[in-house]
């Protein structure tokens, strides 16, 4: 029998996790149109340095998390001030140099640790009793953290004076450096904001799914499914369509198999495609 009340659940904090992973990469895409694959090798950074922080040096877990969003926010900014910002503006060359780096990333994690599945330590164990469902403390956090940094993306993009100018760059770059907008430091801050949400994802990715080399694959499909269902630019449009696959996954999974979790979800990006092709919110820059 279904139990509604799970599904609910773990749809909600699925969602949540999706929507965190989609709201990094649609930011780069629409800001600079950029499809940044390397954004999958983020997930790996993270993951592992809390791992090899918390499994074989003893750091805290909290600590080794944030050192593990760290050091996936100052790769993101090496990313781009190294290559990005040379090529940026030949899509082909961006695209695929980007596609070679994360598979470099994904054979030096392979040599360095294996291709074994890694189990992240939770930083809190145990669970609690939610309508009388089981819900451990790390899908708690996830959720807290996932509507937090969700809320906060959205008042800074909308509240702040960077973030008015982030809007203004995505509109017309040209035209927000006539008005004086520092290009290059939105430029920077735009990256590392980025690279930080991919790390506070990979590490919940890490600690659900355990960490592995090729972990940054499905999820980086499925953001690339959710940004372009909801629409390039939408926060609105990443949001929706976050909840929607993170549903469609759940009941996937609960109803027949998790190995047809992607199939529906795709299936949802083709129609989406072919009906509505600027997706559902569709923005040419972020709203």
């Amino acid at each position: 029998m279904v139990n509604v009340g799970s599904i609910l659940i773990s749809g909600l904090i699925m969602s949540a996790l999706y929507a965190l992973v989609s709201l990094g990469f649609t930011l780069i895409l629409s800001l600079r149109g950029v499809v940044n694959l390397t954004y999958g090798g983020f997930f790996l950074i993270s993951a592992y340095t809390y791992f090899t922080l918390v499994s074989q040096y003893g750091v805290n877990a909290f600590v080794a998390a944030f050192v593990g969003v760290a050091a996936a926010a100052v790769a993101s900014l090496v990313l781009y001030l190294v290559l990005v910002r040379y090529i940026e503006h030949n899509e082909e060359q961006t695209f695929m140099a980007t596609f070679l780096i994360v598979f470099i990333l994904q054979e030096l994690f392979t040599y360095h640790y294996g291709s074994p599945d890694q189990l992240l330590a939770n930083p809190v164990e145990g669970v609690v009793d939610v309508g009388g469902i089981a819900v451990s403390y790390s899908e708690i956090g996830a959720l807290l953290s996932a509507t937090v940094i969700i809320g906060l993306f959205v008042a800074f993009v909308n509240y702040t004076t960077t973030g008015q100018s982030i809007i203004a760059m995505s509109l017309d770059e040209v035209g927000a450096t006539l008005v004086g907008v520092n290009v290059d430091r939105v430029n920077y801050l735009t990256w590392l904001i980025s690279g930080a949400m991919a790390g506070v994802a990979g590490i919940f990715l890490g600690l659900f799914f355990s960490a592995s080399p090729t972990m940054w694959l499905d999820p980086l499909l499925i953001a690339f499914a959710i940004v372009i269902v909801g629409g390039i630019g939408s926060i609105k449009g990443t949001v929706v369509a976050a909840l929607l696959i993170g549903y469609v996954q759940t009941l996937t999974v609960t109803m027949w198999s998790p190995a047809w979790r992607g199939v529906f979800a795709y299936a949802i990006l083709i129609a989406i495609i072919l009906v509505r092709p600027q997706g559902l919110f569709g923005r040419e820059v972020l709203e």
